[in-house]
């Protein structure tokens, strides 16, 4: 038992942020929980994921967008097969919303030149990778296109997130790596169907399942402006430079001295109840070689980068 941990201890599955490179979410991994951030990176093991009709619905919309909606829904089906029902009936709705957001934006002044926009780039010595949603060109300049799907709208909170997000702080930097004039951050707002307010619908007592959907369908393109906001945040090249020099780059240097010396440096639990959780569960899974059902799976490096959706 210690001979094999060990082992998995020395060879970890993330070769670190020079050689593999480093992505928004494994930083923000690392932010929250130095433990999690371990278990994942060293072990490849990852807490399993429950079936959230909310995180599906995001990804069947985005993966409409992508042109890989198919691919996702496979997935989908595969991970949560006891949800099959729901999610057919998620992935129509998303279909048929991802058309009407594409039709209130096609005729938009600022079309969205590329989407779906893989970058790899040098920072110092560090390799910074990820995808934004779409690239948007505004007085010769290119603004970041960021997508959420959520229940509500709070102009005050997408406006400030700016500000404070590590993602969107991430995606600019890397951008202006490449040498992009940036413009500015644009978000765009969808709000997801039955999710509170005036068209969450119930069906009716003689409504069949189309007609229900179609009801719905039907508010997309009566009302796009209930579902679909359109966000604008000016960003200065000094706030993309200061972002850099003061949050990030000391970031990928501690992340840097954590991996190298294997997390015995820079290393902490977050105190909740739920890593104790992972904790336990990982000693359990290596004990019984991967044969028991727990907590963790495994999980696929960079995953989110790859054209292919699924595990």
């Amino acid at each position: 038992m210690e001979n094999k941990c060990s082992k998995i201890e020395n060879d970890w599955v993330w070769k670190g942020p020079e050689i593999d490179g480093i992505t928004q979410s494994i930083l923000r991994e690392f932010l929250v929980c130095r433990e999690r951030a371990r278990i994942k990176l060293a072990l490849g093991l990852k807490p399993v994921e429950h079936f959230s009709p909310k995180l599906a619905y995001g990804r069947l919309f985005h993966a409409c967008l992508d042109g890989m909606l198919n691919e996702e829904f496979k997935a989908l089906c595969q991970s949560y097969p006891e949800f099959v029902e729901q999610l057919t009936f998620w992935k129509r709705i998303a279909q048929e919303q991802a058309k009407s957001y594409l039709e209130v934006y096609k005729n938009s002044k600022e079309p969205i030149l590329a989407s779906e926009l893989v970058f790899d780039v040098k920072l110092d010595k560090f390799r910074l990778r990820g995808k934004v949603d779409g690239l948007i060109e505004k007085e010769k300049k290119l603004w970041v296109v960021e997508r959420k799907t959520t229940s509500k709208f709070d102009e005050s909170e997408i406006i400030s997130r700016v500000s404070f997000d590590l993602q969107t702080g991430f995606y600019l930097v890397a951008l202006t790596q490449e040498g992009m004039q940036i413009g500015g951050v644009y978000y765009d707002v969808v709000k997801r169907p039955l999710s509170g307010g005036k068209y969450s619908f119930r069906q009716r007592v003689n409504e069949n399942p189309e007609e229900y959907l179609q009801r719905i369908v039907e508010t997309f393109y009566t009302d796009p402006e209930y579902y679909f906001n359109r966000y604008a945040v000016v960003i200065i090249p000094e706030y993309i430079e200061k972002f850099k020099q003061k949050c990030l780059l000391p970031l990928l240097h501690e992340i840097n001295i954590w991996y190298k010396a294997r997390a015995k440096k820079h290393h902490w639990i977050t105190p909740i109840g739920v890593t104790k959780r992972y904790r336990d569960s990982l000693d359990e899974y290596i004990e019984s070689e991967g044969a028991v059902d727990i907590a963790l799976e495994p999980f696929k490096l960079f995953s989110e980068l790859e054209e292919e959706y699924g595990d």
